[in-house]
């Protein structure tokens, strides 16, 4: 079975298969974690949910992602996409190297990696995932600091 979601970084589409957990975007060549897609439903919400991300209404997506967890509590990249709205994250192209970085726009005290969320994301993720997600949120936790 092969489905389209969207990218994380820049919305464009990314073919997926059911047993890919990383991919790369075709348009922004970003590479991303990607979930565990087993029903259309679940490839509906996760593009739902990043686009409200992207469109900075981070509210409307994490509720997304929790309804995702509450129909697969094991879901890595819906933890992952919690994050990603509590601390506000839009990826923006950084105009020195083309490449998609993330930029908060919510500011929290707590780091990402103390959050359960985090925990969570790197505990139900392989070890590629795991890698990508320790490196977003060393990058986060910088820009965060910063702030």
């Amino acid at each position: 079975m092969s489905t389209i979601l969207k990218c994380k970084m820049c919305g464009g589409d990314i073919e997926v298969s059911k047993d890919m957990t990383v991919g790369t975007c075709l348009y922004c060549g970003s590479v991303v974690t990607l979930p565990r897609i087993d029903t259309d439903k679940k490839a509906r919400m996760f593009n739902r949910a990043n686009q409200y991300r992207m469109e900075n209404e981070f509210d409307k997506a994490y509720r997304v992602y929790e309804a995702i967890l509450e129909e697969d509590a094991e879901e890595a990249e819906a933890y992952w996409g919690l994050i990603l709205s509590e601390y506000g994250v839009e990826y923006v192209v950084d105009p020195k190297t083309q490449k998609r970085v993330p930029t908060c726009h919510r500011t929290q005290t707590k780091l990402i990696k103390s959050s359960s969320n985090y925990e969570n994301a790197i505990k139900y993720a392989d070890s590629e995932s795991r890698f990508i997600y320790e490196d977003e949120a060393t990058k986060i936790d910088s820009i965060q600091k910063r702030i």
